[in-house]
């Protein structure tokens, strides 16, 4: 999967400009909504954690997330959801996709049940997990988020909403 990243904008890559959220919590359900994931509202008891995550929605981390979700759509188990966070500055987007791409393949094939990968792939540092749950709209969930975000938070995040969404306690 290579492709150019140029920087003219279309639907899905517009910057959202002057995106200025008043609670924590809010640039997490914004970029699951931009996803295609519904999130009605994020506990108060949740958005603590999530007030030092620094999420990115410039045109190359808008392009990436939506070039990774749609490579990897069709290679999610059922019933799972494959969460992935890379810092920003996005070096080399189109070889750090595919570079990604191509780890989670090869994991999914040993491996379909489980899946954590963290590494530096041309100067990003990437995160990658495999959560039981899924949403009834998306199997891929990305995030880009600035180098002194802890991406963990992002997971535990995501993890408790898809939970909360199927309202399984274990799920």
């Amino acid at each position: 999967m290579l492709r150019l990243y140029k920087q003219e904008v279309t639907d899905h890559t517009k910057p959202f400009g002057g995106l200025v959220m008043k609670r924590p919590g809010q640039t997490i359900a914004h970029a699951l909504k931009w996803q295609g994931i519904g999130v009605a509202t994020i506990n108060s008891q949740d958005e603590e954690p999530l007030s030092g995550v620094r999420l990115r929605f410039d045109r190359v981390a808008l392009r990436f997330v939506h070039d990774m979700r749609f490579a990897l759509e069709g290679v999610v188990p059922y019933d799972r959801t494959l969460v992935f966070t890379v810092t920003a500055p996005i070096r080399l987007a189109s070889k750090t996709a595919a570079a990604i791409e191509e780890k989670v393949r090869g994991g999914l094939m040993r491996r379909p049940a489980q899946l954590e990968l963290s590494e530096t792939t041309d100067g990003n540092q990437i995160r990658v997990r495999l959560v039981k749950g899924a949403s009834n709209r998306a199997t891929v969930i990305g995030f880009v988020h600035n180098p002194d975000s802890d991406p963990e938070i992002l997971f535990d995040a995501v993890q408790s909403l898809l939970r909360h969404q199927l309202g399984a306690p274990g799920a």
